[in-house]
């Protein structure tokens, strides 16, 4: 891979796709259980961020509740039963994919999603193929915050952190990227609050700012005179 090949990290929920409208049906089974008052989408949103296990605790505590490693087992079968019925990606993703892609940056996603299912819904989605590598949190020694799953990704990838920018919604993937020594832009269409993106490179109001943004950040080798 040349040198001057520039790297684009996504985070997946919340950056790339809404996922909620099918996480919500899945811990809510699990909660009907206990008979606990069902999750609303607004509120799933809120507790995004640090994966599915990380999510269910939350959502039980919500509750007044303790989720055992059970219920969270449960509900991540419920979910990897049908993790792309009603998910769908953010607006201008495919074409603003596309355009990075022809203007010679290179693909990744990184998640803490599981690999397999990240995959998977990328794949459902039609855009599995703009991707070089999907690393998982499930595949790495540790995820998201953690700079080594950045890392990771990037060893995948056949790259080095002074190739690469992060771009993700939440804190999680600003803190990767700073600890990493990456420059990160901001989702702010997505699941974290925008006070998550004060410490990130640039902050993104939509998914078709990123061009411009990710040139603004690491711009491209200058052709010669």
């Amino acid at each position: 891979m040349p040198d001057s090949e520039r790297i684009a990290i996504f985070d997946l929920d919340g950056t790339l796709i809404d996922a909620v409208p099918d996480i919500v049906p899945a811990i809510n089974q699990v909660m009907d259980i206990y008979h606990l008052a069902p999750v609303t989408h607004a509120e799933a949103a809120s507790l995004m961020g640090d994966g599915l296990h990380q999510f269910a605790l939350r959502a039980f505590q919500r509750r007044g509740a303790m989720a055992s490693e059970d219920d969270i087992a449960m509900f991540a079968d419920h979910y990897g039963r049908h993790p792309v019925t009603h998910t769908r990606l953010y607006p201008g993703v495919p074409n603003t994919l596309q355009a990075l892609v022809d203007t010679g940056w290179r693909l990744i996603v990184c998640s803490n999603k599981s690999e397999a299912i990240a995959d998977h819904i990328l794949r459902e989605l039609g855009v599995r193929s703009y991707f070089a590598v999907v690393c998982g949190g499930d595949t790495v020694v540790a995820r998201k915050p953690d700079p080594r799953h950045l890392s990771e990704a990037l060893s995948r990838a056949g790259a080095s952190a002074d190739q690469a920018v992060m771009i993700g919604d939440y804190q999680a993937d600003v803190w990767a990227a700073r600890m990493l020594g990456v420059p990160s832009i901001f989702a702010a269409w997505g699941y974290g609050h925008r006070d998550m993106g004060s410490q990130a490179t640039r902050i993104a109001k939509q998914f078709s700012d990123l061009p411009a943004l990710l040139d603004e950040v690491l711009p491209g080798a200058m052709a010669p005179y």
